[in-house]
């Protein structure tokens, strides 16, 4: 009984992942704030944190910068409150970023996502991909 329970939590953990990129890959960006806790942190690489507004700001400001980036799932795996996701993260820089005009250029990296989930929420998320292979590919600072 306690396996088929603990299976089951891990099934609605990667659903809820799951319900995650398709609202990112629509530009759903207020469907996936819904799926995220009120406290939510998104971990940076250097460590720093960002809050639930200011990683849907993010998400928002990658938009406009590659309206067709796509995060395509290629494995998940979960265990207790984990999920880790690795995927394939693209898209074509055909809008502005910050001070940087478009460049029209594609990238394509591999990243890893690591998710926490609390009460049914995803309560943190820590991405790790090759961010200079990013900016490379983008022709950013060119």
């Amino acid at each position: 009984m306690v396996a088929t329970q603990q299976c089951m939590v891990l099934d609605q953990n990667k659903e809820l992942i799951f319900k995650a990129y398709e609202a990112l890959n629509q530009g759903d960006i207020e469907n996936f704030g819904e799926l995220l806790s009120e406290d939510f942190q998104e971990i940076a690489q250097n460590g720093d944190g960002r809050s639930k507004e200011e990683c849907l700001n993010a998400f928002r400001d990658l938009r406009v910068m590659m309206p067709d980036v796509r995060f395509d799932i290629k494995e998940m795996i979960a265990e207790g409150d984990k999920v880790v996701v690795v995927e394939n993260y693209s898209g074509t820089m055909t809008g502005k970023f910050r001070a940087q005009e478009p460049t029209g250029r594609k990238m394509s990296v591999v990243a890893v996502d690591i998710y926490t989930i609390r009460d049914g929420k995803i309560a943190e998320l820590q991405s790790i991909f090759d961010t200079a292979s990013v900016v490379e590919q983008l022709g950013l600072g060119e």
